[in-house]
């Protein structure tokens, strides 16, 4: 199968905000005002639910690629620019990528960010394995992703 055209730009956009993420996770900014807004209960948990939504809907498009061929097109390039604005709904949830579970969890995000940001520039006629082996492995960090946010979910809430 080859990419659509239009899924070039969500991923040039996708992947220079995954950088900007990176840079941020890794130098942790100290700002008093932005620590403020981030320390309400209220700011993490609205934009908790927005990134857990934002997954929710990435999950519902899963069968983008053996759906009817009419819209599936568009279903894919819509799944490219949610993923390409990912990293923005991180750093509006957390600057920092915390400690045990909570660093795995900001990290895969960002590693499944921008694996799928990578999916438009795979040449799907090449003859290596990294086009056969490029789904499996996304696939495979959502689910990881996935389970991290339910975990995240479970001992914020049970620890809060």
């Amino acid at each position: 199968m080859k990419y659509p055209d239009q899924a070039r730009r969500p991923a040039q956009f996708g992947l220079s905000l995954l950088a900007l993420c990176s840079l941020i996770l890794v130098a942790e900014p100290e700002s008093a005002r932005l620590a403020d807004i981030y320390a309400g209960n209220t700011y993490r948990m609205v934009t908790g639910i927005l990134a857990a939504a934002l997954l929710a809907v990435q999950w519902s498009l899963l069968n983008s690629r053996s759906a009817a061929p009419q819209g599936a097109r568009t279903r894919m390039v819509r799944h490219y620019w949610l993923g390409a604005v990912a990293p923005l709904f991180l750093l509006a949830h957390a600057t920092s990528a915390g400690y045990g579970y909570q660093s795995a969890l900001a990290w895969a995000y960002v590693a499944n960010c921008g694996l799928g940001l990578m999916a438009p520039m795979i040449p799907t006629s090449s003859g290596s394995a990294w086009p056969r082996a490029w789904m499996p492995m996304h696939i495979i960090g959502a689910i990881l992703v996935t389970a991290l946010v339910l975990i995240h979910i479970v001992v914020v809430f049970r620890y809060n």
